[in-house]
């Protein structure tokens, strides 16, 4: 299995001017264009534009997955919290139906 980049720069002539593009892989079959511009003078503009353009791209996805793990390791913890509270509560009405049941049995 070899180890591509997931994210990829291409540069193509359109017309007199430039285009660059920003491509995410998607699937082994399947790219998507994540941005793009067109209309530079020369390949090196555009060139140098997806580059400093894919370094922030990455850049703002990193901090977003950042967020959304922070996020969700705060549900869980929510999750977990309400699981162990209600696991509490459902223990405490158990002991209150045994020790009612006790009583119960002692009037009799």
């Amino acid at each position: 299995m070899s180890k591509a980049s997931k994210y990829e720069i291409k540069v193509s002539p359109k017309g007199d001017t430039w285009e660059a593009k920003i491509l995410r892989r998607v699937s082994v079959r399947r790219t998507q264009v994540s941005k793009k511009k067109a209309g530079f003078e020369s390949q090196e503009a555009a060139q140098a534009w997806a580059d400093t353009n894919l370094e922030d791209f990455i850049n703002k996805q990193q901090e977003r997955n950042l967020r959304k793990t922070e996020k969700r390791s705060q549900a869980e913890i929510a999750a977990q919290a309400k699981e162990e509270a209600q696991q509490k509560a459902d223990d405490e009405y158990r002991e209150r139906l045994a020790a009612q049941d006790l009583e119960d049995d002692a009037d009799e």
